[in-house]
């Protein structure tokens, strides 16, 4: 009944979800428990519930912006470290920059969070209800937001080894991997104004455009030579 209420999660699930918890845990001990907790869950459900419709909703977006904020930094900061590194043929920076992006995972989480939350005010609190196109549209591009992520690892990842092994990089790829990094900053700006993102896709364009360059030029992308072994 909660989850059809407020969507996937949120107060009121939470509530229901820690009662469910605690008389499983306690009924085997104390008899005739059930009754007074599911009225004390019923209850408090309600009371969250009236909290998030209708005195205090929090605002969705400023919810959601709050926590991407320091997504988007961690990648544009993370990309501009993989460009340097490339450039530099500096092995220990792109592997830094590596380690740093893998370790996005808890802000990306609390982004979801922060999503789920957006959500279940956007559902059931009246205020709000004008939010809703909003919130879909940003739900959307955190969507893609993780994909770029978790490509973004990958190419951090490829780019150390091509530095390690001294592989042959055209300057195309660092000027793609600065394009992309352009496009996250300028992507950032653009939702916090909530204005179109044509000039994001000018920089995402112009990264893809460097990227093709870099592969006609013939970047390599095969797996690193085996390292001989001892004995």
């Amino acid at each position: 009944m909660a989850l059809g209420l407020t969507g996937r999660g949120g107060t009121v699930v939470s509530q229901v979800g820690g009662t469910a918890v605690l008389i499983a845990t306690l009924s085997s001990s104390q008899q005739n428990l059930e009754l007074p907790r599911i009225i004390d869950a019923a209850t408090g459900s309600l009371v969250g519930l009236l909290v998030v419709a209708v005195l205090l909703p929090l605002h969705p977006m400023r919810v959601m912006r709050r926590a991407a904020s320091p997504v988007f930094d961690a990648l544009a900061a993370y990309l501009r470290e993989t460009e340097a590194a490339i450039r530099t043929r500096d092995p220990d920076r792109a592997v830094r920059a590596t380690d740093g992006l893998r370790a996005m995972g808890p802000d990306v989480e609390r982004l979801r969070e922060a999503l789920s939350g957006a959500e279940e005010v956007v559902t059931v609190a009246p205020a709000r209800w004008h939010w809703r196109q909003h919130y879909e549209r940003y739900a959307h591009g955190v969507t893609h937001l993780i994909r770029v992520i978790a490509d973004s690892q990958d190419l951090a990842r490829r780019s150390a080894t091509m530095v390690e092994y001294g592989e042959k990089i055209t300057d195309h790829l660092p000027d793609a991997v600065a394009a992309l990094a352009d496009a996250v900053q300028q992507l950032q700006r653009e939702l916090r104004a909530d204005k179109p993102h044509e000039r994001t896709r000018r920089h995402a364009l112009r990264a893809g455009d460097e990227a093709g360059r870099a592969a006609g030029g013939g970047l390599q992308n095969s797996p690193p030579p085996s390292r001989p072994r001892c004995g």
